[in-house]
């Protein structure tokens, strides 16, 4: 422990304090093996998620590439055409794409882009950086539609996964949430909601009842923690709750999933249908007057 303690970048607080426990019970192999249990189920998690999410965002943007690419170098030319033979005015529909490819085609559009990428390379990662612009950024991930719940579900998966591990192996409570502080990689969890559960414990108050006044982790989650209190099995239920999560964060992804297909094809199958149109009434529109 006192090698790896060298080394923070590779080894942060829960690989040193584990080691450490299992030097003190002479148990280092199977304090090994916990940890490497522990880091295999929360990297296949991690994985699972990213992996679930990666199809949905490819998707998304290569149809944005596919209609940008269609509202820049295809669409102008025919709707050019088409307002040197219509007599009349033009379709709404027609009208509306006029000013979308205007809009396309503005340079300030893309001056204000690049103004805004510039800034985001330069300041906005910066700032993220910093305790504020990290503890707002977190905050922001967990209010987000559809990915707030399943982010919130993934940090109360981790948070069990964690206590639970560090508790089994004989490491104090106080000490636990220490770790949690140092090990926490959400700004907005270790500073809203781990650390006034440490000092609610170092105060006398139950991890359960701190739970309650946090309002953060939901109702089973407390009533776990304190059937666990008073059973003398609170790393076990920590351990229970955490693979709950982790079925629920796989259920609720694969559920988006399901969901947001559909919706993308319907939402492609809109703007199909709008573009037909733009070009197509123009050319009715044409040719009824040449008929006439």
């Amino acid at each position: 422990s006192w090698a790896m303690a060298k080394h923070p970048a590779v080894f942060d607080s829960l690989y040193i304090s584990m080691v450490k426990v299992g030097e003190t019970t002479g148990d280092l192999g199977g304090m090994m093996d916990k940890l490497g249990e522990f880091l295999e189920r929360d990297l296949r998690i991690r994985k699972k998620a990213k992996a679930a999410l990666t199809y949905p965002a490819f998707i998304l943007v290569f149809c944005i590439l596919i209609i940008a690419g269609i509202f820049v170098f295809v669409l102008p030319g025919l709707l050019e055409v088409f307002a040197q033979i219509a007599s009349g005015e033009l379709p709404l529909p027609t009208r509306v794409m006029f000013m979308i490819v205007s809009l396309a085609r503005n340079p300030y559009i893309f001056l204000g882009i690049l103004l805004a990428v510039l800034y985001y390379l330069i300041y906005f990662q910066d700032y993220l950086k910093t305790p504020a612009g990290k503890y707002r950024f977190d905050r922001l991930k967990l209010t987000l539609p559809l990915f707030g719940d399943i982010n919130k579900k993934m940090l109360i998966a981790h948070f069990c996964r964690v206590m639970g591990t560090l508790l089994s192996t004989g490491i104090p409570l106080t000490r636990g949430l220490e770790i949690l502080m140092e090990f926490s990689e959400n700004e907005f969890f270790r500073t809203s909601i781990v650390t006034p559960l440490y000092d609610g414990v170092r105060e006398g108050q139950s991890v359960s009842q701190v739970m309650l006044d946090l309002e953060f982790f939901p109702d089973m989650v407390s009533n776990m923690v304190a059937v666990g209190e008073s059973t003398g099995e609170v790393p076990r239920m920590l351990l229970r709750i955490s693979q709950f999560y982790d079925e629920e964060v796989i259920y609720t992804l694969d559920g988006l999933l399901a969901m947001l297909e559909p919706i993308m094809v319907a939402g492609m199958g809109l703007l199909v249908c709008f573009v037909l149109l733009s070009v197509f009434l123009p050319l009715y529109q044409v040719i009824m007057n040449l008929n006439a």
